[in-house]
């Protein structure tokens, strides 16, 4: 028969084995839910209402991802450092688990972000492409996006005199200055090098499709 002492260092043995599996699976769980401010609202902006995403945590021992209907979507601060959250429908996500349609496919968030992961898939359901058919795809979505902003810049100028024409192509040399700027700012805060080409094109991309905005805004004040 065990004697009490023994029965009591079994006991706190054993709950510290179970604190060390609750603490490791946190761990493991938790990959890119606090993230910086720029990656969260560029997140942000892919996440929107009315559509849905598909929460899957493979290492969280997921057998199937789950459908989220997206009512709301926010950006935040967490409070905590420096750090930024995005909250789906009024709770944290991590982007690490959460994929979206994005290209014809479910493809993991945080990898489209060039986030660094670790045993996640970028693609869930099928159709997955490589990683060569990937950054085709997207660089050809933005050679459209820059195609449309000329189209744009066409249509405004067609009507203007001949200082304000200048004023305009000054604001746009200026503003593709920055463009770079962003980029290159953008690119830097990417963990994944073999990410960082893809996600050039998506920033830029994202910049470009904000400019438009922005000049139909102004054709109308």
């Amino acid at each position: 028969m065990a004697k009490k002492g023994q029965i009591m260092k079994i006991n706190r043995l054993t709950a510290l084995l179970i604190a060390a599996i609750l603490v490791s699976g946190a761990l493991l769980a938790d990959q890119q839910a606090y993230i910086s401010e720029s990656n969260a609202l560029r997140a942000a902006e892919l996440l929107v209402p009315g559509t849905e995403l598909q929460s899957f945590c493979e290492p969280c021992g997921d057998l199937e991802p789950a459908d989220v209907a997206i009512t709301s979507v926010e950006a935040v601060a967490t409070g905590y450092e420096s750090f930024w959250e995005v909250l789906v429908n009024g709770t944290g996500i991590d982007l690490a688990y959460t994929y979206i349609a994005y290209e014809g496919h479910w493809q993991n968030m945080a990898m489209i972000l060039g986030l660094e992961v670790s045993d996640v898939s970028r693609f869930i359901g099928s159709g997955a492409t490589t990683v060569e058919e990937d950054l085709a795809m997207t660089r050809t979505r933005f050679e459209g996006v820059e195609m449309e902003m000329e189209a744009v810049l066409d249509e405004a100028s067609i009507n203007l005199d001949e200082q304000t024409r200048r004023l305009l192509e000054k604001s746009q040399s200026t503003w593709f200055r920055y463009r770079e700027a962003m980029v290159e700012y953008e690119i830097t805060m990417i963990d994944h090098e073999g990410e960082i080409e893809r996600a050039r094109y998506f920033i830029l991309e994202r910049l470009t499709r904000q400019r438009i905005k922005d000049l139909d805004r102004s054709r109308y004040q």
